[in-house]
């Protein structure tokens, strides 16, 4: 179907090829983004290691359609970009010059893990506006917050890893004429505790206190009573810890 409608044009595929733990865990993340509230437990029960997103299975079949000599097949590493940018990367595989990634600021930005886990337990009970509204405010807070998600743990990433490494190498060789296709380093990072009561207020604090919700200077005992009052009944509902727990946390994060 796809060698009928293309079949007037010189058509060169473009594919970022990520190694698939990585992946895994950025859609889930995207899926977050979306509005899912799956744990990512109950995400990834729903893959087949090995099979879903097998990168030889996808690249061939584009190559019987377009031709292996079309695709323009890259590895997403930061090493392996041109200048180690992603945009700048692109453009360079377009033969277009001068193109700075600097210039293009990603609008996709990650969660934190405590933001996705706070985000993904908060969604269920948003309208579409609240969301959207939500995403922007979170993302805007973990690019501040800093740290990356991480979710598998390094004996379920590396046995991941080798469930890819057949397929995986026949895609080195055969496209790009070398034994290994991605960096297969593992992150290290410590195993994530969950949601703790005082990163939960924390992030509820920073947000109450951005844009609209700030507090005002002039009057801020008030203001912290006010917070309390909404992070109190936040935990009530969604966690279940105690009210005094949320009192003592903003009141030492304030001063008080």
């Amino acid at each position: 179907m796809l060698r009928d409608i293309f079949a007037d044009f010189n058509v060169k595929v473009v594919m970022y090829l990520r190694r698939q733990d990585l992946f895994i865990e950025s859609i889930y993340t995207q899926y977050v983004h979306e509005g899912g509230d799956l744990s990512f437990e109950e995400y990834s029960q729903g893959v087949s290691f090995g099979s879903d997103y097998n990168w030889q299975v996808l690249v061939d079949s584009y190559s019987e359609v377009f031709g292996k000599e079309n695709l323009l097949l890259k590895v997403f590493e930061k090493k392996q970009f041109y200048n180690g940018d992603l945009v700048e990367d692109f453009f360079n595989t377009l033969g277009v010059g001068g193109v700075s990634g600097a210039v293009i600021q990603s609008k996709n930005v990650g969660y934190t893990r405590d933001v996705l886990e706070l985000a993904r337990e908060a969604i269920r009970y948003l309208n579409i506006d609240q969301k959207k509204r939500m995403r922007i405010a979170l993302q805007e807070l973990s690019s501040r917050l800093g740290g990356r998600y991480v979710y598998f743990s390094a004996a379920k990433r590396q046995s991941i890893i080798d469930s890819y490494s057949e397929s995986n190498a026949a895609v080195a060789e055969k496209y790009f004429g070398r034994r290994t296709l991605f960096d297969h380093a593992l992150i290290e990072c410590e195993e994530y505790k969950g949601l703790s009561v005082e990163s939960a207020s924390r992030i509820l604090l920073l947000l109450l206190n951005d844009k609209e919700y700030r507090c005002d200077d002039s009057n801020i005992l008030r203001g912290v009573y006010a917070i309390e009052r909404l992070v109190s009944r936040f935990f009530d509902i969604l966690i279940g810890f105690p009210q005094y727990c949320v009192k003592s946390v903003i009141r030492r994060y304030y001063g008080f």
